[in-house]
């Protein structure tokens, strides 16, 4: 994951406190899956689309960052701990940080929905993914912009899912900001904030990429 140092203005008091308690769904089904690229590194993955093929198996699309699959050498872990590869289709986003990747997988997978309501200020967010090397994980924290939440990510979340409460897909992990005071002659870390590329912004480039 890319990181980005940013010396920001702190938002009203309160703008990204921690909601209280998960949606159901937290505990349920995973919400991103992982990527190996390159030799060394990995992201993580979202499934979108899930569809039976005729002489069997399934094409599962997956939406991810495309600074990640930049790198090459791309491969999918599962679940339950399998990898395969190379993916059947890469399709990066011309302009955002943005890409789908398509692999033939012999089981279905969850397809998380996308949200195309506008995001409002101050709303629960949580973002799962495959950040610093603790395995599935997911946070939590409220959206404070238009492409940022509060909720926290580590490297290796790049791609992963950014979630509403309903479950639903609202952005995939760009990068992380940290955020810095100017009052103080030491740096000090006010916030550490996900960026993301939303979900609205890219919508007709999904639909006529998947055909739906």
């Amino acid at each position: 994951m890319r990181a980005s140092l940013a010396v920001v203005a702190l938002l009203a008091a309160g703008a990204c406190a921690v909601p209280g308690y998960p949606p159901p769904w937290v505990t349920s089904a995973a919400a991103a899956l992982q990527l190996l690229v390159g030799e060394r590194s990995h992201a993580s993955c979202v499934p979108i689309d899930c569809r039976p093929l005729p002489g069997g198996g399934y094409l599962v699309v997956f939406l991810t960052a495309r600074h990640a699959v930049e790198v090459g050498n791309v491969r999918l872990r599962t679940d339950d701990g399998a990898v395969t590869g190379p993916p059947a289709v890469v399709r990066p986003h011309p302009e955002l940080d943005a890409a789908l990747v398509a692999f033939v997988l012999d089981r279905p997978a969850f397809a998380v929905p996308l949200r195309e309501s506008p995001l409002r200020l101050g709303e629960p967010a949580w973002v799962s993914g495959y950040g610093g090397g603790k395995g599935y994980w997911i946070s939590q924290g409220l959206v404070c912009g238009s492409s940022r939440v509060s909720a926290p990510t580590a490297p290796g979340d790049s791609g992963g899912a950014v979630l509403d409460a309903e479950g639903r897909l609202i952005g995939i992990v760009e990068a992380i900001e940290y955020g810095t005071s100017s009052l103080s002659p030491f740096p000090q870390l006010v916030h550490h904030h996900t960026l993301h590329v939303p979900v609205r912004d890219m919508l007709q480039w999904v639909r006529s990429s998947i055909g739906r």
